[in-house]
């Protein structure tokens, strides 16, 4: 029996198109047994026996914290130490920082408000001689009433 290069081709196309389904049916049944139950998931994390911070259900952020935590507290006690030490010292320059900031906020406000009474009593001095040029006081007068010089009393009469 003589079988057609035609017939060949399409049983090699019919043959590859069964693998391609097949195939998709399998990723699609791998997917479906992926979903574990929580219980599931706790069973897997906690029977595992992977190095300390492997990643056994990825993709779950409970579990990728509880690996970054098991990494860290599962180290040896000196390089735990050391880990400890760095954490602290990484505190405490964050609470430097913080206080410094708090600290040049509250110079800020006190220069501040020093600076706006003194500019405060400059106005209020400007204002009472001009009062007392309208009074018709003399300058060495007012210059004695308000603490202003005599230039400063000069630019208030112009």
């Amino acid at each position: 029996m003589r079988i057609s290069s035609l017939s060949l081709i399409a049983v090699g196309l019919f043959v590859h198109l069964l693998i391609i389904s097949l195939l998709s049916l399998l990723k699609c049944r791998i997917k479906e047994k992926s979903k574990l139950s929580r219980l599931e998931q706790w069973v897997k994390y906690l029977s595992a026996t992977v190095p300390a911070g492997e990643e056994i259900i990825p993709g779950d952020e409970m579990f990728t914290q509880l690996s970054r935590i098991e990494k860290v507290y599962g180290k040896d006690k000196e390089e735990l130490l050391r880990y400890e030490a760095a954490e602290r010292a990484e505190m405490d320059f964050v609470s430097a920082i913080s206080s410094a900031e708090l600290r040049g906020k509250e110079i800020g406000k006190a220069e501040g408000k020093a600076e706006g009474r003194a500019e405060g009593k400059k106005i209020q001095a400007a204002e009472t001689a001009e009062a007392l040029l309208d009074m018709g006081l003399s300058l060495q007068q007012i210059t004695k009433a308000t603490g202003l010089t005599e230039a400063e009393i000069l630019q208030i009469k112009k």
